[in-house]
Parts: C-alpha cells; structure tokens; sequence
C-alpha cells in the first residue's frame, strides 16, 4: 500500500514532467537524460537546442526572439553521439522547424553504441509503452525529486528555459589566470598518458556521424540544421598535436562539413 501511495505521489507531481506539461523543471543537468524526453514530448516548439554541456548555456529567449519561435533546450551533460540520437530522433515532430546543436568531438570517440559510463539513459521512457515509466515513478530518486519540488521548487526548479542546466552563473568564479594555470598543468599530466585520445582516430569519429547524426539529418529535409564547432581552448588540441590525433580531427571536421553541405537543409 506504502509503494503504491509512494507511486501515485510521484506520478501526480510528475517531477521531470514525463507525462504532462510543467511550468517547473529541475535544473540539476545529472537528471538531463530523463528529463529532456519529458520536455521535448509535452511542450510545443519549434526550435530544438540539443548536444552536449556545451549547449547548457544557450538562453532560449534569444532563440525565441531570433527566429521568432518557441525553443526548448534538451541538452545532455557528457553526450556521447548514440545518446544524442536517441534523444534527438524522438524530439524531432512535425512542427520542429530547426535544430541548433553542437559538434563535441568527446561525443563520437569510440563505439558508435557507446553511452555515458556515469550517467544512466533511462530507454525505458523513450519508448510508447507508458507502464514502464513505472520503473522511475517507483523509485525513491522520483521520490526525493518530489518531495523538492512540493517544498523547495524555489531552489531546485525553474520556470526559465534560459536557466535550465545553466552551469556558466555557478562557475563564472572559476574563470581567471590561476584556474587557467592550474588547468594547463593538470592537462599537460593528461596529454602525457600514452592511452590518452586512443578512441579519437578517424575512423571511429566518421563511424559515430555515419550512424548516429547524418541519418537524422538526411531523413528530415524540412528541418533546418544549425550545427556548430565550439571554440575550444588551444590546449584541447594540444593534446590531439601531442598523441598524433590532431590529423584524425581535422579530416573528420571536413568530412562532416563536406558530408552535411551536400543535403539542402544544411546551414
């Protein structure tokens, strides 16, 4: 009797919004992958912000603004490009008219199948079959998640797209010459371990777009995609100069590039 109060509890608050629309979400990004098929599966939109930590900062008001449409943000903290393709092949509907999303070269290292190793991708809540969000509304993380929104939703949630997994406020104290010296010295130790970029060879880049991201791309013609590179600090690349990936890198930005110029709606 506990467990099914406990479930009907979480179901009606519906914490991440699985299953209905919410003015409230939670802003902590670790529960990204549950949250985002709720968001992308209950709000109306049109313009999709997706990809990895890279995107956590977008403000969704100015996308609104820009292209005068309604924008969600549905980005995943360390996604690897399978994860990204499961998320982003069920937001996509009918009404989605653009897609903004961001080139991560951590997201295609690898196996193409590969998924997050800390974070978990709950596949259970991507599918159609609705009684196996049970699993989650079962559980005492859902609980937790509950019991913050019925007595802290202030703290925990917000109302704002524009602050949804935004990291930037929280760690703009962290930004200055004595983090980037410190950061310079702990990745010139990282560049130095002899395994270090080992899965960043081109042909496990160009496996990881073949399969997970050009397909999207090619099978939504009406959907303009926005993709884009990142401006990375010098020292990323040093590590790819240091372990002789910089080339792999390289030939892997121009066959994106080149692979994604020859579909129309590429922009």
């Amino acid at each position: 009797l506990a467990y099914f109060i406990v479930i009907v509890i979480n179901y009606k608050v519906d914490a991440l919004g699985l299953n209905s629309k919410q003015n409230y979400y939670l802003k902590d990004a670790s529960y990204a992958r549950y949250q985002n098929i709720g968001i992308a599966k209950n709000n109306p939109y049109e313009t999709i912000i997706t990809g990895t930590s890279l995107s956590e900062n977008f403000k969704t008001s100015l996308s609104n603004k820009i292209f005068a449409t309604k924008t969600i943000k549905i980005p995943m903290s360390g996604a690897s490009a399978k994860e990204q393709n499961i998320l982003v092949s069920k937001a996509i509907s009918k009404n989605t008219k653009r897609v903004i999303w961001d080139i991560h070269y951590t997201a295609y290292h690898g196996s193409s199948d590969r998924m997050h190793k800390s974070y978990e991708f709950p596949l259970f809540l991507y599918d159609d079959n609705k009684l196996n969000d049970l699993k989650f509304y079962g559980s005492f993380d859902a609980f937790k998640l509950s019991v913050k929104k019925i007595l802290f939703k202030g703290k925990y949630f917000t109302n704002n797209f524009d602050d949804l997994y935004n990291w930037y406020t929280s760690d703009e104290n962290k930004f200055g010459k004595e983090n980037v010296k410190a950061y310079v010295k702990s990745f010139s130790k990282k560049i130095a371990d002899s395994s270090y970029n080992k899965e960043y060879g081109y042909r496990y880049l160009k496996e990881n777009f073949d399969k997970n991201i050009l397909p999207i791309v090619a099978s939504n013609p009406n959907v303009s995609f926005e993709f884009y590179f990142p401006p990375y600090t010098p020292y990323y690349f040093l590590g790819f100069y240091k372990t002789d990936m910089l080339d792999d890198i390289i030939m892997f930005k121009q066959y994106f590039s080149k692979s994604l110029f020859i579909l129309h709606n590429f922009s």
